[in-house]
């Protein structure tokens, strides 16, 4: 039985993935978030479906190592995180995702400040300021910089013949030529795009993603449409290098995808 939370099991992997999306040292008040959730998906013990039980920030005066050392830090005793029961949280609950988009540290504290200062939001205090601030940064909203936009897609699936298809699909539509990460996921794979490529289909792209609509049965045991493909332009990734509910995530070259489910 664990007696230590563990985030990180290769800690290579976590640097190589953070060193490509941080921002550089010219934007040290940006920065990327890294989240740490416990989801009931993963441990049905949960009373609640899933729990952020911390933010952790990683700009650009800053390393990948720091960046690997912040989730490293997170390997505390059982026990240190508890439910809104006070019960334990099961190790086998937790994830960290990434939110890749560059977010501003100083508009974020700007904004926190002017909620706890005037009567936007009265439940920013004093006491609760850096809590505030922290959740405030990754729905920060200024322009990514440099133009540098980045799409997710989440393929819920790994069947090899569903796997196939989208590498056919998305080499016709031309965003493999643009694709720079790939994480193989507990359910599937995040794959993350540059989405600015003129040569990009995308209304090609959409029409394939309603074909993967499909049925399933929800936690309340009732039915519901889901997509075994779907896309955001605000991606939160799991970052490969650590375990998703138990899982090892692990980074997948765009080359290994296609020899592995195309043949090529």
């Amino acid at each position: 039985m664990a007696t230590h939370y563990e985030l990180v099991w290769d800690q290579d992997a976590v640097r190589d993935f953070l060193r490509h999306f941080i921002p550089t040292a010219e934007e040290p008040n940006r920065c990327i978030t890294m989240i740490l959730f416990a989801r009931r998906k993963y441990n049905a013990s949960l009373p609640k479906s899933e729990y952020i039980l911390d933010r952790m920030f990683l700009p650009g005066d800053k390393d990948e190592k720091y960046g690997c050392r912040l989730l490293v830090r997170q390997h505390v005793p059982v026990g240190a995180y508890v439910d809104n029961l006070e019960n334990p949280i099961p190790p086998d609950s937790l994830c960290v995702y990434a939110v890749l988009h560059h977010k501003s540290m100083t508009r974020a504290f700007s904004e926190t400040m002017l909620k706890m200062m005037g009567d936007f939001d009265d439940k920013v205090t004093p006491h609760n300021l850096l809590s505030a601030f922290k959740v405030n940064i990754p729905k920060e909203t200024s322009n990514v910089p440099m133009g540098v936009k980045l799409t997710q897609i989440d393929l819920d699936t790994k069947d090899p013949e569903q796997l196939k298809q989208t590498c056919e699909v998305l080499d016709k539509v031309g965003i493999k030529e643009h694709l720079i990460s790939i994480t193989e996921t507990r359910g599937g794979y995040h794959l993350v795009y540059k989405r600015g490529g003129k040569d990009i289909d995308h209304r090609a792209f959409h029409d394939f993603q309603e074909t993967t609509k499909f049925k399933k049965i929800g936690f309340d045991g009732k039915e519901a449409e889901d997509k075994w493909l779907s896309t955001t332009h605000q991606p939160l990734v799991i970052i490969p290098g650590t375990y998703q509910g138990g899982f090892k995530a692990r980074a997948v070259s765009v080359e290994d995808f296609y020899k592995s489910f195309a043949g090529k």
